[in-house]
């Protein structure tokens, strides 16, 4: 309820995408860079949908809920 427990997310056959949200989700939890600015660049790797959802979570981590 208060918070995302990233030990208890199965990664067996997650996508390119979806590994890209749950590392996000890491590194905007810790505050250690677990992916790079240029792999979230890499269109080849991230798709513009993914991208959004990361830009998302980006502002809700910095700002609250209440931003949107």
């Amino acid at each position: 309820m208060d918070g995302l427990d990233l030990k208890e997310i199965c990664l067996r056959d997650i996508d390119t995408g979806g590994y890209a949200l749950y590392q996000t989700a890491k590194t905007l939890s810790t505050g250690k860079e677990f992916i790079m600015i240029n792999e979230l660049a890499d269109g080849e790797l991230i798709d513009d949908y993914i991208f959004k959802e990361i830009i998302n979570f980006a502002l809700i981590n910095r700002y609250g809920a209440g931003l949107f």
